[in-house]
């Protein structure tokens, strides 16, 4: 298959670049995107003193020094597709818009076969770097619509991309990236899309519309024919079915799809959206673009979302995977969500999985990204109610709050986790158990009868 390929490639005039491992054209022509040369020339010199590329690397945390290098080199990045890793064992995938690698890279560690196409011959050459262990990724330079046919693929990916097709591929670009992506999926492929919603909570608040740094563009709907453009549920749901792909799966991302710290299931946004609200309302506090002259409460307003059934229209982004049949085997369909304690050390990042039991309740498992699947370090049942760290938002979006009130919230927390009666503030000297490492606001749950409980 990849000998194949090869001489494809090389029969549409491509080379293969053996200074940077990647394929190109004779003539490499320009591409406008870049994250700046300053920061692009820094993950080359990151890439070239470091030995250990891969998602999970202790080597390449240390250079993290902004958010070109956060994006391109945090292991965040694999969160969105994590809860498809098993899938993606032996599957080729066409990923379009790889970028600086760091998708590729989750897919190759997957077991999936993965040719990757980048405009940027810069950013191909860094994405081969990030991937120059493993043997089952392509790098091709040039755009979407010059690649040759290359046969079937089992994924197409577009992760942060079908956003600049009317850019680089002119008037109606994103029917024809579309288009062209079905064109390349076999009988029961799948295509990948992530991509900012232009109503969502964050932008509705006043953020900078994420491409073009200007508030209120997306909810005006201010873009032109040839500009960078996001879309609303319902319009991006509408382009994709007219390009063929009849069934379509909706994830959403917390905060959002390029750090992802939850991945919360079609069936858990549909049925569980209440009781998974907590999972978005303490979503927002890990959204490291956060804008601090927010117009309201995101926390607040994502309670009142997701309590009445109105994320899929309002979430930040999504995450759509498309086919023109279904695919059972996706995933575990009775998973509500997907939540990743991904910043710890070595060996020790979890997956929490909020999944459905036999008598049909929710029930909690953890298990550790480094080791099996199968096997699960931990199995707890879920915990209903509100966290301590909600009472907190509440109490300073209330009109008139004092420091006694949120003093008497912290209080109560000290009582929790010292034994103390509830008001009483513990001696200095108070031993905390061991049981209570980590025993923050958001991990204390109270539930109807006013009974908190620690977990995790």
């Amino acid at each position: 298959m990849q000998n194949d390929m090869k001489n494809i490639l090389t029969n549409s005039s491509f080379v293969f670049n053996e200074d940077i491992n990647v394929w190109t054209k004779d003539v490499v022509a320009p591409f406008m995107y870049s994250d700046g040369d300053e920061e692009e020339n820094y993950l080359i010199s990151v890439l070239d003193q470091t030995h250990d590329h891969s998602v999970f690397s202790e080597e390449l945390k240390p250079f993290i020094k902004d958010w070109p290098s956060l994006y391109h080199l945090s292991s965040r990045r694999s969160n969105l597709l994590q809860p498809f890793k098993n899938w993606f064992k032996g599957k080729r995938v066409l990923e379009i818009g790889c970028g600086c690698g760091a998708v590729t890279r989750f897919l190759a560690e997957a077991g999936a076969t993965v040719l990757s196409v980048e405009g940027s011959i810069r950013r191909a050459r860094i994405a081969s770097k990030r991937c120059s262990d493993m043997e089952n990724v392509t790098i091709v330079c040039c755009l979407s619509d010059d690649l040759p046919d290359l046969g079937e693929f089992d994924a197409v990916l577009l992760i942060g991309v079908l956003e600049y097709a009317n850019m680089f591929l002119g008037e109606n670009g994103n029917h024809k990236l579309l288009q062209s992506c079905r064109a390349r999926l076999g009988a029961a492929g799948q295509l990948f899309v992530a991509i900012e919603n232009k109503v969502g909570a964050k932008y509705l608040a006043g953020a900078n519309e994420d491409h073009l740094a200007i508030p209120m563009v997306g909810i005006n709907d201010a873009y032109t024919t040839e500009s960078v453009r996001t879309y609303a549920r319902q319009e991006l749901k509408a382009l994709i079915t007219e390009a063929g792909f009849i069934q379509q799966d909706e994830f959403i991302p917390l905060p959002e799809y390029k750090l992802p710290v939850t991945v919360v299931s079609p069936l858990g946004v549909q049925n569980y959206s209440a009781e998974l609200s907590s999972l978005a309302v303490e979503s927002v506090a890990a959204d490291v673009q956060g804008v601090p002259d927010y117009h309201f409460s995101l926390e607040q307003f994502n309670h009142v979302v997701w309590q009445n059934n109105l994320a899929p229209e309002l979430c930040n982004s999504f995450l759509i995977v498309a086919g023109a049949e279904t695919d059972a085997d996706l995933y575990d369909h009775n998973i509500l969500a997907w939540h990743y304690s991904d910043a710890r050390s070595e060996g020790n990042n979890k997956e929490t999985l909020f999944a459905l039991n036999s008598d049909n309740q929710i029930g909690v498992l953890a298990k550790n990204l480094s080791v099996s699947d199968t096997q699960i370090a931990s199995q707890e049942s879920f915990l209903h109610g509100e966290s301590l760290w909600r009472e907190i938002v509440q109490i300073v979006n209330t009109r008139d709050w004092t420091i006694d009130d949120v003093a008497n919230i912290f209080k109560k927390w000290l009582a929790i986790i010292s034994a103390t009666p509830d008001g009483a503030i513990p001696a200095t000297s108070t031993l905390i158990s061991n049981n209570y490492f980590d025993a923050l606001p958001f991990n204390i749950i109270k539930d109807e009868q006013g009974n908190y409980t620690v977990f995790d």
